[in-house]
């Protein structure tokens, strides 16, 4: 057992229960729907789990920021002075750390609602970065109307592509390749 399950493991059996609130399949229930009660017990559920995790790592002290994003989803920002281990390269250790508090948090408070873990604005900075890279790939193929393709890129950062250049009406995306491969094409439109 890796050191990570060993550390979910721990995390899910001494973990402080939390009572789950509200009934129904969330799931199946639109953002507009979680009550401020569901989406708060969610916001506490999700910070007492990755205290919890954040305790496995050797880190300074730190803080954690909650707000409301862009998209409606929940941001919890860990900030504190050397916090590099958090991120991990091309930031897969925060990924990581996002996905099992999310879940475990989801299944302690029985509440689904989109929850974003960044560390010190890594994720914010990359989105910005990401979206840059998609204005001036545009540029490109709209001056040379040729397709390029992007650099393999997580889900998160196609979609956020996709996106991006919605409304650019030169160009379309579409993402090829399968696994850590998958990247976004920009092609010109004829």
């Amino acid at each position: 057992m890796s050191e990570v399950d060993e550390a979910v493991e721990i995390v899910e059996d001494e973990a402080v229960e939390v009572e789950p609130v509200g009934v129904g399949n969330r799931a199946e229930r639109d953002m507009d729907e979680v009550s401020d009660e569901e989406l708060d017990a969610l916001a506490d559920a999700t910070v007492a789990t990755l205290k919890e995790l954040l305790g496995f790592f050797e880190i300074g002290d730190y803080s954690i920021e909650e707000y409301e994003g862009d998209e409606g989803e929940l941001i919890l920002d860990i900030v504190g002075s050397d916090l590099n281990r958090l991120i991990g390269r091309h930031g897969r250790t925060a990924e990581a750390l996002q996905v099992v508090a999310a879940a475990i948090a989801s299944r302690r408070c029985g509440v689904h609602y989109p929850v974003t873990i960044d560390v010190e604005g890594y994720k914010h900075r990359r989105k910005q970065k990401v979206i840059a890279i998609a204005k001036d790939t545009a540029d490109r193929v709209i001056s040379s109307g040729r397709s390029v393709p992007l650099k393999p890129m997580t889900p998160a950062e196609r979609r956020q592509v996709h996106m991006a250049l919605a409304e650019v009406q030169a160009v379309t995306t579409t993402s090829e390749g399968r696994g850590e491969y998958r990247h976004v094409v920009v092609l010109p439109v004829e």
